[in-house]
Protein backbone atom coordinates (compact mmCIF):
# COMPACT_ATOMS: atom_id res chain seq x y z
CA UNK A 1 0.00 0.00 0.00
CA UNK A 2 1.29 3.45 -0.85
CA UNK A 3 1.04 6.26 1.67
CA UNK A 4 1.97 9.92 1.47
CA UNK A 5 3.08 10.32 5.09
CA UNK A 6 4.46 8.09 7.83
CA UNK A 7 4.78 9.58 11.32
CA UNK A 8 7.09 7.59 13.59
CA UNK A 9 6.98 8.20 17.34
CA UNK A 10 9.18 6.15 19.68
CA UNK A 11 7.38 6.22 23.05
CA UNK A 12 9.17 6.08 26.38
CA UNK A 13 8.08 9.13 28.38
CA UNK A 14 5.47 9.22 31.11
CA UNK A 15 2.06 8.38 29.68
CA UNK A 16 0.63 11.81 30.51
CA UNK A 17 3.33 13.41 28.38
CA UNK A 18 2.99 10.96 25.49
CA UNK A 19 -0.81 11.22 25.47
CA UNK A 20 -0.62 15.01 25.10
CA UNK A 21 1.71 14.57 22.15
CA UNK A 22 -0.58 12.02 20.52
CA UNK A 23 -3.74 14.09 21.10
CA UNK A 24 -2.12 17.09 19.40
CA UNK A 25 -0.91 14.87 16.58
CA UNK A 26 -4.41 13.57 15.87
CA UNK A 27 -5.82 17.11 15.95
CA UNK A 28 -3.32 18.45 13.42
CA UNK A 29 -3.14 15.70 10.79
CA UNK A 30 -5.72 14.08 8.54
CA UNK A 31 -6.29 10.49 7.57
CA UNK A 32 -3.61 10.57 4.87
CA UNK A 33 -0.87 9.66 7.38
CA UNK A 34 0.01 6.38 9.02
CA UNK A 35 1.00 6.59 12.68
CA UNK A 36 3.68 4.21 13.87
CA UNK A 37 4.31 4.05 17.61
CA UNK A 38 7.43 2.25 18.85
CA UNK A 39 6.98 0.86 22.35
CA UNK A 40 10.25 1.57 24.16
CA UNK A 41 8.98 0.06 27.41
CA UNK A 42 9.13 3.08 29.66
CA UNK A 43 8.12 2.91 33.34
CA UNK A 44 4.40 3.02 32.43
CA UNK A 45 1.59 0.72 31.31
CA UNK A 46 1.74 -0.70 27.76
CA UNK A 47 1.27 2.04 25.17
CA UNK A 48 -1.55 0.17 23.45
CA UNK A 49 -3.68 0.97 26.47
CA UNK A 50 -2.57 4.44 27.52
CA UNK A 51 -2.42 5.90 24.00
CA UNK A 52 -5.86 4.61 23.06
CA UNK A 53 -4.72 2.70 19.98
CA UNK A 54 -8.10 1.00 19.52
CA UNK A 55 -9.89 4.35 19.71
CA UNK A 56 -7.59 5.86 17.08
CA UNK A 57 -8.28 2.96 14.74
CA UNK A 58 -12.02 3.40 15.31
CA UNK A 59 -11.60 6.93 13.94
CA UNK A 60 -10.23 5.48 10.72
CA UNK A 61 -6.61 6.36 11.50
CA UNK A 62 -3.97 3.94 10.24
CA UNK A 63 -2.12 3.00 13.44
CA UNK A 64 0.47 0.34 14.13
CA UNK A 65 2.74 -0.50 17.07
CA UNK A 66 6.32 -1.75 16.81
CA UNK A 67 7.28 -3.68 19.94
CA UNK A 68 10.59 -5.54 20.24
CA UNK A 69 10.03 -6.24 23.92
CA UNK A 70 12.67 -3.83 25.20
CA UNK A 71 13.87 -0.24 24.96
CA UNK A 72 15.42 0.45 21.56
CA UNK A 73 16.24 4.05 22.40
CA UNK A 74 14.83 7.04 20.61
CA UNK A 75 16.78 6.54 17.42
CA UNK A 76 16.95 2.78 17.45
CA UNK A 77 13.17 3.04 17.71
CA UNK A 78 13.16 5.35 14.71
CA UNK A 79 15.10 2.78 12.69
CA UNK A 80 12.60 0.01 13.43
CA UNK A 81 9.68 2.38 12.85
CA UNK A 82 11.08 3.40 9.48
CA UNK A 83 11.48 -0.24 8.48
CA UNK A 84 7.76 -0.73 9.19
CA UNK A 85 6.67 2.42 7.33
CA UNK A 86 5.68 3.03 3.72
CA UNK A 87 5.21 6.80 3.36
CA UNK A 88 6.83 8.90 0.66
CA UNK A 89 7.61 11.43 3.41
CA UNK A 90 8.61 10.20 6.86
CA UNK A 91 8.49 12.18 10.10
CA UNK A 92 10.39 11.61 13.31
CA UNK A 93 8.21 13.00 16.09
CA UNK A 94 9.28 12.92 19.73
CA UNK A 95 6.76 11.71 22.31
CA UNK A 96 7.10 14.94 24.29
CA UNK A 97 6.36 17.25 21.36
CA UNK A 98 2.97 18.91 20.86
CA UNK A 99 2.28 19.99 17.30
CA UNK A 100 0.47 23.34 17.19
CA UNK A 101 0.01 24.06 13.46
CA UNK A 102 -2.85 22.39 11.54
CA UNK A 103 -1.88 21.08 8.11
CA UNK A 104 1.81 20.92 9.00
CA UNK A 105 2.39 17.74 7.02
CA UNK A 106 1.51 19.43 3.73
CA UNK A 107 3.57 22.49 4.62
CA UNK A 108 6.73 20.52 5.37
CA UNK A 109 6.35 18.17 2.41
CA UNK A 110 5.81 21.17 0.14
CA UNK A 111 9.23 22.44 1.18
CA UNK A 112 10.91 19.12 0.41
CA UNK A 113 9.08 18.94 -2.91
CA UNK A 114 9.90 22.51 -3.99
CA UNK A 115 13.43 22.69 -2.54
CA UNK A 116 15.59 19.74 -3.65
CA UNK A 117 18.58 21.46 -2.01
CA UNK A 118 16.99 20.88 1.44
CA UNK A 119 17.85 17.49 2.93
CA UNK A 120 15.30 17.63 5.77
CA UNK A 121 13.14 20.23 7.45
CA UNK A 122 12.17 20.73 11.09
CA UNK A 123 9.28 22.40 12.85
CA UNK A 124 10.16 25.50 14.85
CA UNK A 125 10.26 24.39 18.50
CA UNK A 126 10.05 26.56 21.58
CA UNK A 127 13.10 24.80 23.07
CA UNK A 128 15.36 26.44 20.53
CA UNK A 129 17.77 29.19 21.44
CA UNK A 130 18.95 31.95 19.12
CA UNK A 131 17.15 32.09 15.78
CA UNK A 132 18.93 32.49 12.46
CA UNK A 133 18.09 34.67 9.47
CA UNK A 134 14.97 33.84 7.48
CA UNK A 135 15.26 33.62 3.71
CA UNK A 136 12.89 33.00 0.83
CA UNK A 137 13.92 29.69 -0.67
CA UNK A 138 11.97 27.78 -3.30
CA UNK A 139 8.95 29.96 -2.56
CA UNK A 140 9.10 29.23 1.19
CA UNK A 141 10.37 31.30 4.11
CA UNK A 142 13.00 29.18 5.84
CA UNK A 143 15.85 29.37 8.29
CA UNK A 144 18.57 27.57 6.34
CA UNK A 145 21.64 25.81 7.72
CA UNK A 146 24.46 24.37 5.67
CA UNK A 147 26.75 22.80 8.27
CA UNK A 148 24.87 22.68 11.54
CA UNK A 149 22.56 20.46 13.57
CA UNK A 150 18.88 21.28 13.85
CA UNK A 151 16.46 20.28 16.59
CA UNK A 152 14.92 16.86 15.98
CA UNK A 153 11.65 17.27 17.92
CA UNK A 154 9.73 17.07 14.64
CA UNK A 155 11.65 16.50 11.42
CA UNK A 156 10.45 15.44 7.97
CA UNK A 157 12.57 13.50 5.50
CA UNK A 158 12.09 12.18 2.00
CA UNK A 159 11.86 8.41 2.18
CA UNK A 160 14.36 8.07 -0.65
CA UNK A 161 16.99 10.02 1.32
CA UNK A 162 16.60 7.98 4.51
CA UNK A 163 16.83 4.76 2.51
CA UNK A 164 20.03 6.04 0.91
CA UNK A 165 21.61 7.27 4.16
CA UNK A 166 20.81 4.15 6.13
CA UNK A 167 19.80 3.78 9.80
CA UNK A 168 20.42 6.49 12.37
CA UNK A 169 23.52 5.64 14.32
CA UNK A 170 23.62 5.65 18.10
CA UNK A 171 27.24 4.79 18.74
CA UNK A 172 28.84 8.11 19.59
CA UNK A 173 28.13 11.12 21.76
CA UNK A 174 30.47 14.09 22.00
CA UNK A 175 30.48 15.50 25.50
CA UNK A 176 29.64 19.17 25.91
CA UNK A 177 32.72 21.39 25.71
CA UNK A 178 35.06 18.44 25.18
CA UNK A 179 36.76 16.57 22.38
CA UNK A 180 36.12 13.30 24.22
CA UNK A 181 33.42 10.93 23.03
CA UNK A 182 31.54 8.00 24.49
CA UNK A 183 31.72 4.99 22.21
CA UNK A 184 29.55 1.90 22.13
CA UNK A 185 26.03 0.81 21.35
CA UNK A 186 24.28 3.38 23.56
CA UNK A 187 20.61 4.20 23.26
CA UNK A 188 21.09 7.94 22.86
CA UNK A 189 23.66 10.28 21.42
CA UNK A 190 25.30 11.26 18.15
CA UNK A 191 22.44 10.12 15.96
CA UNK A 192 21.23 13.47 14.64
CA UNK A 193 24.83 14.25 13.71
CA UNK A 194 24.86 11.17 11.47
CA UNK A 195 22.05 12.49 9.26
CA UNK A 196 23.48 16.01 9.37
CA UNK A 197 26.81 14.66 8.12
CA UNK A 198 25.03 12.82 5.31
CA UNK A 199 23.36 16.08 4.29
CA UNK A 200 26.73 17.85 4.36
CA UNK A 201 28.30 15.13 2.22
CA UNK A 202 25.55 15.72 -0.35
CA UNK A 203 26.13 19.51 -0.06
CA UNK A 204 22.52 20.00 1.02
CA UNK A 205 20.89 22.43 3.43
CA UNK A 206 18.86 21.61 6.50
CA UNK A 207 16.10 24.00 7.53
CA UNK A 208 13.58 25.17 10.07
CA UNK A 209 10.12 26.14 8.92
CA UNK A 210 8.85 29.03 11.10
CA UNK A 211 5.32 28.49 9.78
CA UNK A 212 5.12 25.14 11.60
CA UNK A 213 5.25 25.41 15.37
CA UNK A 214 5.64 22.79 18.06
CA UNK A 215 5.80 22.89 21.84
CA UNK A 216 8.18 20.79 23.91
CA UNK A 217 6.54 19.46 27.05
CA UNK A 218 9.71 19.60 29.09
CA UNK A 219 9.52 17.55 32.25
CA UNK A 220 5.75 17.67 32.79
CA UNK A 221 4.50 14.36 34.08
CA UNK A 222 7.96 12.82 34.36
CA UNK A 223 9.98 11.80 37.37
CA UNK A 224 12.12 14.85 38.25
CA UNK A 225 15.33 12.84 37.81
CA UNK A 226 14.32 11.45 34.41
CA UNK A 227 16.31 13.95 32.29
CA UNK A 228 19.49 13.22 34.24
CA UNK A 229 18.94 9.45 34.18
CA UNK A 230 18.62 9.68 30.40
CA UNK A 231 21.92 11.53 30.24
CA UNK A 232 23.66 9.05 32.58
CA UNK A 233 22.17 6.04 30.80
CA UNK A 234 22.45 7.15 27.22
CA UNK A 235 25.09 9.85 26.93
CA UNK A 236 27.66 9.09 29.63
CA UNK A 237 27.10 5.34 29.67
CA UNK A 238 27.55 5.15 33.45
CA UNK A 239 24.66 2.78 34.13
CA UNK A 240 22.75 0.01 32.40
CA UNK A 241 19.89 0.20 34.91
CA UNK A 242 16.45 1.35 33.90
CA UNK A 243 15.28 4.59 35.48
CA UNK A 244 13.28 3.08 38.34
CA UNK A 245 16.05 0.62 39.25
CA UNK A 246 18.58 3.46 39.08
CA UNK A 247 16.51 5.58 41.48
CA UNK A 248 16.18 2.69 43.95
CA UNK A 249 19.90 1.90 43.77
CA UNK A 250 20.97 5.21 45.29
CA UNK A 251 23.41 5.73 42.41
CA UNK A 252 22.03 9.18 41.46
CA UNK A 253 24.01 10.90 44.25
CA UNK A 254 27.35 9.68 42.97
CA UNK A 255 26.38 10.23 39.36
CA UNK A 256 25.27 13.81 40.01
CA UNK A 257 28.57 14.52 41.77
CA UNK A 258 30.59 12.93 38.98
CA UNK A 259 28.65 14.73 36.25
CA UNK A 260 29.03 18.12 37.94
CA UNK A 261 32.78 17.62 38.15
CA UNK A 262 32.99 16.38 34.57
CA UNK A 263 30.83 19.09 32.98
CA UNK A 264 32.55 21.82 34.99
CA UNK A 265 36.02 20.69 33.89
CA UNK A 266 34.80 20.36 30.29
CA UNK A 267 33.28 23.85 30.20
CA UNK A 268 29.74 22.49 30.04
CA UNK A 269 26.48 24.42 30.02
CA UNK A 270 26.25 26.43 33.30
CA UNK A 271 22.45 26.08 33.33
CA UNK A 272 22.78 22.30 33.16
CA UNK A 273 25.40 22.30 35.91
CA UNK A 274 23.24 24.48 38.15
CA UNK A 275 20.28 22.13 37.67
CA UNK A 276 22.46 19.15 38.53
CA UNK A 277 23.60 20.87 41.74
CA UNK A 278 20.00 21.63 42.70
CA UNK A 279 18.94 18.03 42.12
CA UNK A 280 21.95 16.78 44.10
CA UNK A 281 20.93 18.96 47.05
CA UNK A 282 17.42 17.45 46.94
CA UNK A 283 19.04 14.03 47.18
CA UNK A 284 20.92 15.22 50.27
CA UNK A 285 24.30 14.95 48.59
CA UNK A 286 25.03 18.63 48.17
CA UNK A 287 26.08 19.44 51.68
Amino acid sequence: MTMTYSIIMPVYNAWAVACKAVDALVRTVGLEAELIFVDNHGPNPPIRRVLGIAGLRALGIDVSVVDRGHNLGCHGGWNDGFAASCGEYVVKLDDDTVMETPGWLDTLSGILRDCPQVAFVAADSDVRGKRGTLKKFGGHELELHHRALITFNCVMFRRSDVARWGPMRTAEYRFAGSDRTAQGDRLYGGEEAHYAVKAMEDDLFTAYCPAVRCHHLGNEGRHPDYPFWKRVYGFYGWTDLGMEEWIRSGDPVGHYQRAIEFETSAGGDPVLIAEMKARLERWGGGR
